[in-house]
């Protein structure tokens, strides 16, 4: 791009300040078309309403009523004394409920909102975004707008029209107290002078202004807590502007071939490419597996791995390439389509990404519960069992996920992905976090549910002792490519340099340390 003179600098910064507001009310607004559109339309989640009407409207009477009534007050007080240096305190009733209905009711209605609802919701749904809650929901077959965003946009549209019919009633209230009991009005005129002048669409308009208002409220909270990136989560493609640059023959010269054989596979990346705006994260990137197999993903941090199995189970785009499923293409897949699919997939996050307030039998049983409509009883007593499975007794199926220890979360995790009878699974770092104990009783799990559901197992890893215990086969991920696959039993004697270097932790070699 050419210098700008000095003298134009403002001018371009402005344009470009100009240009990035455009660019955020566009998204905004097409996040609240999807927002609506997923209000307008089946499933509804009737429960989430309820919860957010409760959160929203109920929760909020007090600061809005306490607001309220010093505002009738104190808007009382001044239009007598204003109206007496005109001898014009007769109108101070009309103007208070005037000025009440149309005009303050609404907005301090929604301020008080903004700053109590606003931000909890960003809060709440950021921190749900960071710890892969969302993710997570979306494996689940439920969409997270008719789950999460839909129920806040309506609690909102409904309920801000109620507190602000109890605001103008306790404001008005508020100026009868003060003008009747401070500045000696006649409470009979009083009442009768409002009631006399007040007019329908004085009311009918500022319950609409409330209304409007509490959308934006809620809008604008749901779409920074949705967009929520960083915080408590990483990058999803981890340290990815510091790693090596390889090309996609790299794998070929490797000597890294294409699984043969007549059977079509589970799950298969053909030429996948991803990037996130710097070097390329996965650099056609191929891989494939059988029915009924295992295949462990190693690889440094930030070589993609996370990535690759996320753009498979739809929680990533790729950017060029294929995912096919039993020999079909899957990628583009959407909405309904992908959710239906999305029952044929179980998966474990590194984090567990259990649901913060649903108990620990509400987390196994979320598919069930919202996805499959499933009674709650019936939801339930399968979720109970599939605990059973897992090694956790009924009595600790009514904690939260708060109460529980890094173990037990990851034993719930597990009962949620397979609780649904899987044709694929997928592990993020099964054993991340654990003691050597703990992280070997959740791979022998993890072994015996896979071999008893007889499903495809993908899992992703560093812990080596977790590749040879739960894979029948490895494939070592650098520089956006696969450069070894092979069997678990042949980690230790792979011949590769780059597998060698990984499994011994030596620090010379074709891997570059990131530190």
């Amino acid at each position: 791009m050419a210098d700008v003179p000095a003298v134009l600098e403002p001018v371009r910064s402005v344009g470009r300040m100009t240009l990035d507001a455009m660019r955020q009310a566009g998204a905004v607004t097409l996040f609240g078309v999807r927002g609506v559109a997923a209000a307008a339309s089946p499933p509804w989640f009737i429960g989430q309403l309820g919860r957010q009407i409760i959160s929203v409207g109920y929760l909020s009477l007090p600061v809005v009523g306490l607001t309220a009534v010093f505002t009738g007050a104190a808007l009382a007080l001044n239009i007598y004394t204003g109206g007496g240096r005109f001898n014009a305190e007769q109108i101070m009733p009309q103007i208070v409920a005037l000025g009440i209905t149309r005009e303050l009711g609404p907005v301090l209605a929604a301020l008080m909102l903004a700053g109590r609802v606003s931000a909890a919701m960003a809060a709440e749904i950021g921190a749900m975004r960071a710890t892969e809650q969302i993710d997570a929901m979306q494996t689940l077959s439920t969409d997270p707008f008719r789950y999460l965003i839909a129920p806040r946009l309506l609690a909102a549209v409904l309920t801000l029209p109620l507190l602000t019919s109890v605001a103008d009633i306790i404001g008005i209230g508020g100026g009868w107290v003060v003008a009747t009991k401070t500045l000696n009005f006649n409470a009979t005129v009083y009442v009768r002078n409002t009631w006399d002048f007040l007019q329908q669409w004085d009311v009918v308009s500022g319950l609409l202004k409330s209304a409007a208002f509490g959308f934006i409220v809620a809008l604008t909270g749901c779409y920074y807590g949705f967009n929520a990136r960083g915080g408590a989560r990483d990058h999803p493609c981890g340290c990815l502007r510091r790693r090596a640059h390889l090309r996609h023959g790299l794998s070929h010269d490797l000597g890294v071939q294409p699984m043969t054989g007549a059977e079509t596979p589970r799950l298969e990346w053909r030429g996948v490419h991803k990037t996130f705006g710097g070097p390329p994260v996965l650099a056609g990137f191929d891989l494939s597996v059988l029915p009924g197999r295992s295949l462990v993903i190693i690889g440094g941090s930030g070589q993609g791995k996370s990535v690759a199995v996320k753009i498979a189970a739809g929680l990533i785009e790729l950017d060029a390439g294929e995912i096919l499923m039993d020999g079909r293409q899957v990628q583009n897949l959407k909405g309904r389509e992908w959710r239906k699919l999305a029952r044929r997939f179980g998966m474990l996050f590194q984090g567990s990404a259990l649901f913060d307030s649903l108990s620990v039998w509400e987390n196994v049983a979320f598919r069930l519960i919202n996805a499959d409509r499933l009674p709650r009883a019936a939801a339930k007593e399968r979720a109970l069992e599939a605990l059973g499975r897992v090694r956790i007794e009924r009595q600790f199926s009514g904690l939260y996920p708060a109460e529980l220890s890094g173990g037990m979360k990851k034993r719930v995790g597990l009962a949620r992905a397979v609780i649904g009878d899987p044709d694929i699974i997928f592990f993020d770092e099964p054993t991340t976090g654990l003691d050597p104990i703990t992280g070997r009783a959740i791979n022998n799990l993890i072994s015996e549910q896979v071999k008893g559901l007889g499903c495809t197992a993908i899992t992703i890893t560093h812990d080596l002792a977790s590749a040879r215990t739960i894979g029948d086969e490895v494939a070592m991920l650098h520089g956006g490519v696969v450069v070894w696959r092979g069997p678990a039993s042949e980690l230790d004697r792979s011949g590769n340099p780059y597998v060698d270097q990984f499994v011994r932790g030596d620090l010379e070699g074709p891997i570059k340390s990131v530190v």
